[in-house]
């Protein structure tokens, strides 16, 4: 009977983190003018999206530069505005940033999380990780089952701790290499 309710408990705690950490936006933008090297992409209502600055601002408007000209937006049908960095364009297309650059399906790659990033991952339900960049070379994560039925001295547990440094190229390239990986 304790197994089926620690089993119970551990699932809710899942389902919870994972309804919790979907991030909800409240509906409310911070609008800020950039300096003139900064990019911000600004999203509508309608899913349209825009790559440039904000240049003004007004009471119920603001103007936003774009390489096509100067457009017009209420204030109050603006849903998203992000600030970019230049190099996540390539060849003058925005490339967002890769959530599961460290890992594939559910393997681990050679690259490392940056100090502070972090994830929660559960694999087929039963196996709850996390993973946290604890600087930007050394990379923590760990996990355990959940397994219906098991008792608790017969459920898996794992550490997966993972160093690694990056490479530089002579042609200037770089790419991780992991220099200890225990999972």
């Amino acid at each position: 009977m304790k197994t089926i309710y620690f089993t119970f408990i551990i699932f809710m705690l899942i389902i919870f983190t994972q309804l919790f950490s979907a991030g909800r936006s409240e509906g409310v933008v911070s609008l800020g003018i950039p300096d003139s090297t900064q990019v911000q992409i600004l999203t509508v209502e309608d899913g349209s999206s825009f790559i440039g600055r904000i240049i003004e601002i007004g009471e119920e408007e603001l103007k936003f530069e774009t390489k096509y000209g100067v457009l017009t937006f209420s204030i109050f049908e603006i849903t998203e505005l992000k600030l970019v960095s230049e190099d996540q364009f390539k060849e003058g297309k925005y490339w967002f940033p890769n959530p599961n650059c460290t890992r594939l399906f559910f393997a681990p790659t050679a690259r490392m999380l940056k100090q502070g990033e972090g994830y929660f991952a559960d694999y087929f339900v039963f196996f709850p990780t996390i993973t946290l960049g604890i600087t930007n070379n050394i990379t923590l994560g760990g996990g355990f089952s959940i397994l219906p039925g098991a008792d608790l001295d017969e459920q898996i547990i794992l550490f997966t701790p993972k160093v690694g440094i990056k490479d530089f190229q002579k042609n200037g390239s770089s790419y991780w290499r992991s220099c200890c990986e225990i999972t």
